[in-house]
């Protein structure tokens, strides 16, 4: 989206998504947001004030507003009828700091509807200037869950103890033909900003992978500790970031010593 200022003094701008994909229909999809801990207003709108980054799934809802501040540049709904998933990807400098994630709920002409919507950083462009915006609409098919969208990949993962390892299965789906990557990942404090101990990694590749079909890659984390961890994930040594969710809980960790 490209917008030219052709008057003659600054104009101010902010630009809005908005769609109403509507995938489950009669029922309501699930809209999931990567929010951001710690923010209670950005600009003069209230946000939901979070504990920890974290998805927000937003189902139907008698709360017509909801505001989120992203942690993480993308959006996405799921539908209840099929196995498929719409999502905004987009331009992290477009998004951060001073943009929202937005969706408004309730019925219109007695059918319920949901919107899924983001205002993104305001912008002020000078006459004879122009300023655009960058963003994909993405489908991703086979998915009925996500925990992250990074790099064009479709993320979403489960998590399950045994004895001391934490096995952790990943189902990873694209929009788009993608060569052989690796995806590496860090566990880590649910406190900890990014630059803390680890205590546990993997390093899993993902194959080839055509678009809509998505694979399923294991990660074996041996003598894991009891606590509540995030992860934290890159692909193709792009960087690490959290994953908004879900958070490791651990509770009990059973370890078989060996006979003497």
């Amino acid at each position: 989206v490209k917008a030219k200022n052709t008057g003659n003094k600054p104009y101010p701008l902010t630009l809005w998504l908005h769609s109403i994909p509507a995938m489950s229909t009669p029922k309501s999809d699930d809209i999931y947001l990567p929010g951001l801990a710690n923010v209670a207003e950005v600009g003069k709108i209230q946000v939901i004030n979070l504990d920890h980054n974290k998805l927000v799934k937003v189902g139907k809802t008698e709360k017509k507003n909801c505001f989120v501040a992203p942690s993480s540049p993308w959006s996405a709904r799921i539908s209840h009828s099929s196995p498929l998933m719409f999502a905004y990807l987009l331009n992290k400098n477009d998004l951060m700091p001073k943009g929202i994630f937005y969706t408004w709920s309730g019925k219109k002409d007695n059918d319920f509807i949901q919107t899924q919507e983001v205002i993104l950083n305001p912008v002020t462009i000078k006459p004879g200037d122009t300023h655009e915006w960058k963003y994909k609409i993405a489908l991703f098919g086979g998915m009925f869950g996500i925990s992250d969208i990074i790099n064009g990949y479709a993320i979403n993962y489960r998590y399950k103890m045994e004895q001391d390892t934490l096995r952790i299965k990943f189902k990873v789906c694209c929009a788009e033909f993608q060569e052989a990557q690796w995806l590496q990942i860090k566990i880590r404090d649910i406190n900890d900003p990014g630059n803390g101990p680890t205590f546990g990694e993997a390093r899993i590749m993902l194959p080839i992978m055509q678009p809509n079909k998505p694979v399923t890659v294991v990660a074996d984390l041996k003598k894991m500790k009891e606590g509540t961890f995030r992860m934290f994930a890159e692909i193709a040594r792009k960087g690490f970031h959290v994953v908004p969710g879900p958070i490791i809980k651990i509770k009990k960790i059973i370890r078989f010593e060996p006979e003497k």
